[in-house]
């Protein structure tokens, strides 16, 4: 309905040729289709404000290409989205009137993109990660000096600056340098209330945890990131990330019935997307199977036919979920019960494929040469 009556404004505004309201009408359907997740068609409205606009060195101008370079960044087409950030900053730059916050705004915008693409990718990941440094130390040192805004939005800059360049040293692999990093943006984000920045600082902390394998440490910052998230209204996919999050450590740990619960809570939130909802509903169902085929285990009367289905399910399971180690585990039993219950040649050559396979995705390739030398004609 909303996007039905910004069309017809901009038709209006086309049959009228009045450039203001048709200028409008574009901008709007733009933020529109970016909070939508429709970044081709926010780039066309975008890039037709640029056609209407003609003026190439003003702010409005910058602001238009900060636009096409988000949604440039939200189709993952990062090299495209860093050429229309880096045109926000330049354009910025030229002002005769030096403008601080949008110079801050365009360096912290910069280093983010380049964090994300770094995090998505192999190939040249320290030099995107040193970019991303640098940016966002820029950006850091602008915010620093900023005394013309109010403390609340330089606390939300700061926090937001700390948490992007932790995330630059977990890339890294320097834990405990990220850590430091994130506990001062916490520290920032606490007594200013910015909840949605502190949210996504637990879940961050959370991460780090499970990393250096303190798992209980994980679950109480992923506790209090549920906790903060609650208090986000407008953003449910927070929550519901948090518990999701919450719920994948707790499968890893095979507490199969806790994570049921968690996934439980996070079906039953409003607001959700259709697709957040889906993926919620398909992650739960394969934990309810996991929560059943787990009792009958430890009710099974021993028949070894009986135990290498149950353990090649609870194998497939953990698959989904990406524990592969586990799935290991299960996928042996699975083996060592097909073998003593005589299974034949076809149905070991399907349990050795099974551990081959789930080696190679744990990045295990000399266990996938043991487990298959002899047994499987070949692996691609």
């Amino acid at each position: 309905m909303e996007e039905e009556k910004l069309l017809s404004r901009k038709q209006n505004a086309q049959r009228n040729n009045n450039k203001k309201r048709l200028m409008d009408a574009c901008s709007d359907l733009a933020e529109l289709y970016m909070n939508q997740g429709r970044y081709k068609l926010a780039i066309a409205q975008y890039k037709q404000l640029v056609d209407l606009h003609h003026i190439e060195n003003d702010m409005y101008y910058a602001r238009i290409n900060r636009g096409i370079g988000e949604a440039y960044q939200g189709l993952r087409l990062f090299e495209e989205a860093l050429k229309y950030h880096q045109i926000y900053l330049d354009v910025v730059l030229v002002q005769k009137q030096p403008n601080y916050l949008e110079k801050q705004r365009a360096l912290a915008t910069l280093g983010h993109t380049y964090l994300i693409w770094a995090s998505e990718t192999e190939t040249d990941k320290e030099t995107k990660l040193e970019k991303a440094n640098k940016f966002l130390m820029d950006g850091l040192e602008v915010t620093e000096s900023l005394s013309s805004i109010n403390q609340l939005e330089k606390a939300d800059m700061l926090s937001r600056l700390y948490t992007n360049l932790g995330l630059v040293k977990e890339i890294k692999g320097q834990y405990n340098d990220a850590a430091d990093l994130i506990k001062k943006s916490i520290g920032i984000c606490k007594p200013h209330d910015i909840y949605e920045q502190l949210t996504r600082n637990y879940l961050s902390m959370a991460g780090l945890c499970e990393k250096i394998g303190d798992n209980n440490e994980a679950i109480r910052n992923y506790n209090l990131c549920i906790d903060v998230a609650k208090k986000v209204k407008s953003k449910v996919s927070l929550l519901s990330t948090a518990l999701l999050a919450k719920s994948e450590l707790l499968v890893r740990l095979t507490e199969y019935h806790g994570a049921k619960t968690i996934l439980q809570k996070a079906y039953k939130l409003k607001g959700l997307s259709d697709e957040e909802r889906k993926n919620i509903g398909e992650k739960l169902k394969v934990v309810v199977s996991m929560c059943q085929t787990e009792d009958k285990l430890v009710v099974s009367s021993g028949d070894h036919k009986e135990l290498k289905i149950l353990y090649e399910k609870m194998g497939d399971a953990a698959c989904i979920f990406q524990c592969y180690q586990k799935a290991v585990e299960y996928y042996t039993m699975m083996l060592e019960h097909a073998q003593k219950s005589g299974g034949n040649d076809e149905e070991l050559k399907n349990c050795y494929f099974s551990l081959a396979e789930t080696y190679k995705d744990n990045g295990d390739y000399f266990q996938v040469w043991a487990e298959t030398k002899g047994k499987l004609p070949s692996l691609d």
